[in-house]
């Protein structure tokens, strides 16, 4: 799992030190110049919404990545119920990140379908392992002879 959060995020970083050296580089120029006239408020509205989806896809990818088993969450609950709770109290003050992961991704409207149709934007880190399932058997691309 680490392996691929410090892969994102210097993929992160990579696209923000382009981006960064273009804008220097045309700032000026796209300032001085009147080439979307009109349109240009318009296409701004566009450029911030495609980039907000970007971070929102990026966020959720970061969220996607770590696997909690029902042994991990039984755990932290115990630890919570030990430490912080008591009485009337459960401790469970605040949620923790294995409920948030499951609200967004399970719970949601929008979860389930970002899951099965955006997926391959998300780290994957050995979901199937946690269900239980069997990886799918990986097939050639060539294949030669029968």
């Amino acid at each position: 799992m680490w392996n691929c959060l410090v892969a994102y995020l210097a993929l992160a970083l990579v696209v923000l030190i382009v981006f960064t050296i273009l804008k220097r580089q045309f700032d000026e120029k796209l300032v001085k110049s009147d080439f979307f006239k009109g349109g240009e408020y318009y296409l701004g509205m566009l450029a911030g919404l495609v980039r907000y989806a970007c971070v929102l896809v990026f966020v959720m990818a970061l969220l996607n990545a770590p696997v909690y088993t029902p042994a991990d969450i039984a755990q932290q609950s115990a630890f919570d119920q030990k430490n912080f709770g008591g009485g009337l109290f459960a401790g469970n003050y605040f949620p923790h990140l294995s409920q948030v992961q499951a609200a967004v991704f399970k719970e949601s409207f929008f979860g389930p379908h970002i899951k099965d149709g955006v997926g391959m934007l998300l780290i994957n880190t050995g979901q199937a392992a946690a269900d239980g399932a069997q990886p799918p058997k990986k097939q050639p691309v060539i294949k030669i002879g029968y």
